[in-house]
């Protein structure tokens, strides 16, 4: 009878090892920063992972090194865009740990990276770290001013009418320089990824590539009617009003590619970390789209006629100029989080860290809404047609289209 149990246990203890071995945690876990570089010139840096497992679900969260705040766990995928912390500290080592998790177990990676660039411009709209100059400026510029961003350094403008690039210096609002185009390329949105500043030409159909002291790099043929652009780390992305398409240029190939038809006349084009978020003005919605495949992730009602968007780390705002309004969307999953009432036609958004700054073309304004909650913070009078916004970490700047200037707010 003792040798009938002595046997019986150790046939459990083999199929207990066996369900073990069946039921590992993830197995092959590693991350890489920016596959593996050394160093960076920005705080924003992407992690690639691997991962198996038997046993799904896998999901991951993300923690920065001396900071015990993990993210919320979400579904495992192979590259995700991050922040390293503590942001905007330079000439140092930072690191990301990384926990995949199935349905037997948690395991971890984690990855270092060195920071050293005295720029880091794509952690402005949550840090104030550019202090001097404060009074705010007006600079006349003629040409139609549209399109305006900041490369870390210097504001750069598009000047639509006069087929001009104006670059102005953020501490004293000093025009350094100006590039121009070919005649007929009317330059109507600019952007910059840290390196290069791109040009959107409404009428040329083409994206002008520069450096950032204005040398011309290249000149690359999109859709009909290119209109607003953003940068999501590999590629400058650009919603083609006359064909309904979005165009992609990668960063440093220039090689250029685009998606079937995707809504009816995309504008306003922001990038989340993970997804894009588009405005399809006569749709009267903003659409999710994966940048991978072009696939559109989901489609959320905003308001009518939306234009710009804008993404504060959190939240999708919409200017919605049809309707004099703008709309929250919450990232993770589109949720409407409110609509709110601003200036006449908004056309052009911002993001401070704490206020949403909104242009609004018709009544010659900038709205100031609470970023936590909508709350209205205040409407500031500024000459003829306001366009864009851009932040320099310390100001808000305005391209007014028909005074022919630029404020320093």
């Amino acid at each position: 009878m003792a040798a009938k149990v002595r046997v019986a246990l150790v046939i459990m203890l083999l199929l207990c090892c066996a369900a073990s071995a069946a039921l590992a945690t993830p197995t092959g876990v590693s991350v890489s920063i920016n596959q593996g570089d050394s160093s960076t010139t920005s705080d924003v840096v992407f992690l690639y992972m691997t991962a198996s497992t038997s046993n799904p679900p896998l999901q991951v969260r993300f923690s920065n090194w001396g900071f015990g705040i993990s993210s919320q766990w979400e579904t495992y995928f192979q590259k995700k865009m991050w922040m390293l912390e503590p942001a905007g500290t330079l000439y140092a080592t930072k690191g990301v740990t990384v926990e995949f998790k199935d349905a037997t177990g948690t395991v971890s990676a984690s990855d270092s990276i060195f920071v050293v660039s005295p720029l880091n411009p794509n952690v402005l709209a949550q840090k104030r770290w550019h202090y001097s100059n404060l009074s705010g400026n007006s600079i006349s510029l003629t040409g139609g001013p549209t399109g305006i961003c900041f490369d870390g350094l210097n504001m750069w403008v598009a000047k639509y009418t006069d087929n001009y690039l104006a670059k102005i210096r953020a501490p004293d609002a000093t025009i350094i320089s100006s590039v121009s185009y070919t005649t007929g390329a009317y330059p109507i949105d600019v952007v910059s990824d840290g390196r290069y500043v791109w040009s959107v030409n409404y009428v040329g159909d083409s994206v002008t590539k520069r450096e950032l002291d204005g040398s011309l790099i290249g000149t690359y043929a999109v859709g009909d009617q290119p209109h607003r652009a953003c940068f999501d780390g590999t590629y400058i992305w650009v919603g083609c009003a006359g064909d309904d398409k979005l165009y992609r240029i990668h960063a440093n190939t220039n090689v250029v590619e685009s998606s079937a038809v995707i809504g009816d006349y995309p504008q306003g084009i922001a990038f989340d970390g993970n997804y894009l978020w588009v405005a399809m003005k006569y749709d009267d919605v903003v659409k999710k789209i994966r940048p991978s495949d072009y696939a559109v992730m989901g489609t959320y009602p905003v308001g009518t006629e939306p234009e710009a968007v804008l993404f504060d780390g959190a939240n999708i705002w919409v200017t919605n100029r049809g309707d004099n309004t703008v709309t929250k969307l919450r990232a993770v999953d589109g949720a409407n989080k409110g609509t709110f009432a601003v200036g006449t036609q908004p056309i052009g958004i911002a993001f401070d860290g704490a206020v949403i700054w909104v242009a609004n073309w018709g009544s010659a304004t900038v709205s100031k809404l609470r970023a936590a909650d909508g709350t209205p913070w205040g409407t500031v009078s500024v000459p003829g047609s306001p366009w864009d916004l851009a932040f320099d970490g310390a100001n808000v700047w305005v391209a007014c289209y028909g005074a022919e200037a630029v404020l320093k707010l």
